[in-house]
């Protein structure tokens, strides 16, 4: 049956988009045949044509319902593909700029909780959001599922390598630290949990997790280390031999890294007051998703450099960008003057 092909979420969205197209085609013909439909259904005459509007809009609304139909099969893949399938570069790049949606998809969630739970505005306080039941449990279940799909990610890139992709299971751990992080708050906030023997254990879940997250990102993700640079005799440090963007944007960005990763781990837990989670924990929320869009400009620019010195695809250039960085290097030092 053609309904399988359709998925249900889309299905209104799609005959929503055939009615605006069959309108815009039933006023264009009727006008064709010498009827003026906006004159006989009252409307004042305009310059442009109405049947021009009316495809514009469902033109857009073609482009939109098609933006979420990718989208929903990119989710898909990242969610149900074969664990021994290898995630294409987009998937990766998609199921990353969900973890940074963590803590807003378990937003949406407590909204809803609020808003058809809540009696008055009182409701959502202290006692609702940390000793309810939804915070305690739920909650850091909504948060985790993000990390739970790129993790997921990792190990298939692993076993896709048939057990040579080492660094797809140190990604992997990576996303696993984020879990202690989540859960582990959670426990703290249980009002039967001792919380003064837990809290140091969870701070140091969240200084690795952060520091770990920091390394990933610019000596893994974005491809920058620190090395000498062989043909200035005053031994400049480069953070890699092929940059795109001017130098200081990328010292700039390693510091705006550090201090957003640090903040973030801790707003992936629970361990701040409710006030937070609804007005100091916005601003780290969107902090979070500026630092996201600051980490997709490096990320894909290492990405480029891989995939034009090498002509591969995805993942195959990512592990030779290093080794053409140290080419290119060496072959610089032999050529310099003794």
């Amino acid at each position: 049956m053609a309904d399988s092909y359709v998925p249900f979420e889309y299905r209104a969205l799609l005959l929503i988009d055939l009615g605006l197209w069959c309108w815009g085609l039933n006023i264009q013909l009727l006008n064709k045949a010498g009827i003026d439909v906006p004159t006989l259904f009252g409307f004042e005459k305009h310059e442009n044509k109405v049947h021009g509007v009316v495809y514009r809009i469902a033109l857009a609304f073609s482009l939109i319902t098609l933006a979420f139909l990718s989208l929903f099969c990119s989710l898909l893949r990242i969610i149900v593909s074969p664990i021994r399938s290898e995630p294409s570069f987009g998937d990766v790049i998609l199921a990353d700029i969900l973890t940074s949606f963590a803590k807003v998809f378990a937003g949406i969630y407590f909204t809803f909780c609020a808003f058809f739970t809540a009696s008055n505005s009182d409701a959502i306080s202290s006692d609702y959001l940390h000793h309810s039941l939804e915070l305690l449990i739920i909650g850091p279940l909504i948060t985790s599922l993000p990390f739970l799909f790129r993790f997921r990610q990792c190990i298939s890139e692993y076993l896709a390598s048939e057990g040579t992709g080492y660094k797809a299971l140190a990604n992997a751990v990576k996303y696993a630290s984020a879990f202690p992080v989540i859960f582990l708050s959670a426990l703290i906030h249980s009002p039967s949990q001792e919380a003064s023997h837990m809290v140091t254990i969870w701070l140091l879940t969240v200084l690795f997790n952060s520091l770990y997250s920091f390394y990933w990102d610019v000596v893994m993700d974005w491809g920058l280390s620190v090395s000498c640079s062989p043909e200035k005799k005053s031994g400049m440090i480069v953070l890699r031999h092929i940059l795109l963007y001017r130098e200081p944007v990328y010292y700039i960005s390693i510091l705006v890294d550090f201090f957003l990763r640090t903040t973030w781990s801790l707003k992936l837990s629970e361990n701040l007051k409710s006030e937070d989670l609804i007005s100091g924990g916005f601003l780290l929320e969107a902090a979070e998703i500026l630092r996201r869009w600051l980490w997709v400009y490096f990320r894909v620019e290492k990405e480029w450099i891989g995939f034009g010195f090498n002509g591969l695809h995805s993942n195959d250039s990512l592990d030779r960008v290093e080794e053409q960085e140290i080419h290119l290097i060496t072959h610089e030092r032999a050529h310099l003057p003794q």
